[in-house]
């Protein structure tokens, strides 16, 4: 007779529950820099340019929220902070920085000039989309700027960087000056936040309370996820003749990804910058009330890029100025980038473009035979023996192992294409053209042209051949 059997499941138990964890987030802040900002972020009520503690209540708002437990451990959430005011367009972290590298970085941040709270020029700063859909680019404003046209640029902005796929939303930290609520809400309700100060409203240090609302926007990004534990059900077999349990034991099997970040190879770069008055026009937004801004900002924006800070001891980069009587050294590889943008300062135009004079300058072999001379200008001159000239430097730069890279910049004055093909070893330069005839400002598109050879030259290795010069018969 055969046995009965008779099966019977005894357990079958499945918990669930939910757990907030910051995988492929990203969370970038633009902070208003303007002097209504400065005394509401200060903890000292007279701050000078030359005080330490400027904006000490934002860096401190900013670190606390960074500590968050949630991001601290994520190795796929990414931040970024600018600054931005009338005149001033820092990068506090660059896109991409993991949260312990960003608090790093807000502890060497030193705050630059400061000025009005066009928020315009914080928007400008985005150009890319984001890494994920799981973002939020967090305007922290004080004021707004309450010029119709400034209210047009920043609805303009808001738009652009919108449809790239980022989602816009306004804390506003209430400082002594009125605020632009019709700038700052973009006709979308951006504004999700106010920040007061209940202590002092005469007086407001609003930033001291601003981390909670930090801490929000973070939470936010921060995906609630459903985590299951199941335990298998045990099937008991009972014959009757014997019984039998049987236990079975799953193993887990845990997959750990390692990332690598991406970074430069080993490459040296010059860079030559005109300071003629024909790239100073074209490199000038006049409302801002500082020279060559444009320039200055595709410099900054470049030398703050995670790729180079990755690489910031094997990318070699100097960059010079030169016009049409002297040269001068913006920054050196003996120093940190953001002290380029003080350097930078010193800037002055000249009627004259002579490249000859930035050429003199390099009178050393570059350090790596993969390596850029980028030469960045609005023209040429027309005087033969300035040109002669020019042609000698560059060969004897090109002989010490140097290549060239030449982006031409459309300004008032004609490009003589020729001979900056002749430069640019045989090849056509990079051409920017904002096609504006009567007031070009084509360095507004420098930063782009940068991003792109930082992209598929710098990045990707190099030419090391020696490039004959063409333009000497």
């Amino acid at each position: 007779m055969m046995p009965t059997f008779l099966f019977t499941i005894l357990a079958s138990l499945i918990t669930t529950s939910l757990t907030q964890v910051c995988q492929n987030g990203e969370i970038v802040f633009l902070v208003d820099l303007s002097e209504n900002a400065k005394f509401a972020a200060s903890t000292n009520d007279s701050p000078t340019d030359l005080d330490l503690d400027r904006f000490d209540l934002l860096r401190s708002a900013l670190d606390t929220a960074l500590s968050n437990n949630l991001i601290a451990s994520s190795s796929t959430f990414r931040i970024g902070a600018f600054g931005y005011s009338s005149d001033y367009q820092p990068t506090i972290i660059p896109f991409g920085t993991s949260p312990t590298n960003a608090r790093n970085m807000l502890r060497i941040w030193v705050s630059g000039p400061n000025g009005g709270s066009w928020t315009y020029r914080g928007l400008d700063m985005i150009l890319s989309p984001p890494t994920t859909s799981n973002n939020r680019l967090v305007i922290l404003s004080t004021q707004g700027s309450f010029k119709s046209t400034r209210r047009f640029l920043a609805q303009t902005s808001y738009n652009r960087v919108k449809a790239l796929g980022w989602n816009i939303f306004v804390i506003v930290i209430k400082g002594k000056n009125t605020v632009d609520y019709e700038e700052l809400n973009f006709g979308a309700n951006a504004v999700v936040a106010n920040v007061t100060d209940p202590i002092n409203p005469s007086n407001p240090k609003s930033y001291r309370y601003l981390a909670p609302e930090l801490t929000k926007q973070i939470n936010s990004v921060c995906l609630p996820v459903a985590t299951t534990s199941t335990t298998k059900p045990v099937i008991q077999t009972t014959a009757t003749t014997k019984t039998t349990a049987t236990s079975t034991t799953t193993p887990s099997t845990t997959t750990t990804r390692t990332t690598t970040p991406s970074a430069c190879q080993p490459i040296e770069i010059v860079f030559l910058l005109d300071q003629s008055e024909n790239a100073r026009k074209a490199s000038t937004d006049k409302s801002s009330g500082r020279q060559f801004n444009f320039l200055r900002d595709a410099i900054q924006r470049f030398l703050w890029q995670p790729d180079v800070l990755i690489a910031l001891y094997e990318l070699r980069i100097d960059i010079y100025g030169f016009s049409g009587n002297s040269s001068v050294t913006f920054y050196s590889r003996r120093s940190y980038p953001e002290v380029s943008l003080f350097l930078m300062d010193n800037i002055k135009n000249n009627k004259e473009t002579w490249l000859y004079k930035g050429l003199e300058v390099i009178d050393y072999r570059p350090t790596h035979t993969n390596n850029r001379l980028v030469i960045i200008t609005s023209q040429t001159s027309e005087n033969t023996a300035v040109r002669l000239h020019t042609q000698r430097e560059l060969s004897r730069v090109q002989a010490l192992g140097w290549i060239p890279l030449v982006i031409a910049v459309k300004g008032e004055n004609e490009l003589n294409l020729d001979e900056l093909t002749c430069i640019n070893g045989g090849r056509r330069p990079i051409i920017l053209d904002d096609l504006n005839d009567k007031n070009p400002q084509s360095y507004r598109l420098l930063p782009m042209a940068l991003q792109l050879l930082l992209d598929n030259v710098f990045c990707q290795g190099m030419q090391s051949d020696v490039l004959k010069n063409l333009c000497v018969e």
